[in-house]
């Protein structure tokens, strides 16, 4: 995770203190969009989003420690947060690859609609066939077929 992206947690749990905002609430959405914009910058998958989570809560630890407010509830908010980041970022890989599934159905069930209807026609131009000739060929053919 880059500095600045530590730099802006910190940055904005100091400014949200400064202005008497800082809440439980207001920690776990600095921590969450945190972890979502970095694992988004990075196409972060799972074995990144443990040092990115780790990387934000540790940031947001700090700047707690700092301004005075580092309780229980508030670490908890951070943690929770982050937590929330990558379900968040976690479930709009499922919905992606989910799309891309439901794509991919879609399109073999129009090849074996197409590959229906190739064997439909290549059995109907041997059953064709078959008028070309009289008898015992034309039978086999027509067996055949």
């Amino acid at each position: 995770m880059k500095e600045e992206a530590k730099q802006k947690i910190i940055d904005s749990l100091k400014r949200a203190k400064e202005r008497g905002e800082l809440t439980a609430q207001e920690i776990h959405g600095v921590t969450r969009e945190a972890v979502m914009g970095a694992a988004q910058s990075l196409k972060a998958g799972a074995e990144h989003q443990r040092e990115i989570t780790h990387e934000v809560v540790t940031s947001a630890v700090q700047a707690l420690q700092e301004v005075g407010a580092c309780t229980r509830e508030n670490i908890s908010a951070a943690l929770h947060g982050a937590v929330d980041g990558v379900k968040k970022v976690e479930l709009q890989a499922v919905e992606t690859s989910r799309n891309g599934v439901d794509q991919a159905k879609a399109m073999l069930r129009e090849k074996e609609a197409k590959l229906a209807e190739s064997l439909r026609e290549a059995l109907e131009g041997g059953r064709e066939a078959a008028g070309n000739f009289t008898g015992e060929v034309k039978a086999h053919v027509e067996t055949a077929v």
